[in-house]
């Protein structure tokens, strides 16, 4: 368990390396708009998800955002 638990981690930290760059380079290396961004898409994001779901999706949600 341990062992896929840390190639997990070595996959996501991969991952976000990659988009990292991509997003570097699309954004000039990096402005400080791209932060923002995700903050603002991430509330809109978790404020659709409350209004279309019921609260037995959103406690899923929550539990199985505490796990990653």
């Amino acid at each position: 368990f341990m062992i896929w638990h840390v190639q997990n981690e070595n996959f996501i930290l991969d991952s976000t390396r990659i988009f990292r760059k991509a997003f570097h380079l699309l954004l000039f290396d990096g402005s400080l708009i791209f932060p923002e961004c995700i903050l603002i898409f991430g509330l809109i994001l978790l404020l659709m998800i409350d209004s279309t779901s019921d609260q037995k999706d959103i406690h899923t949600l929550v539990s199985s955002l505490q796990q990653v």
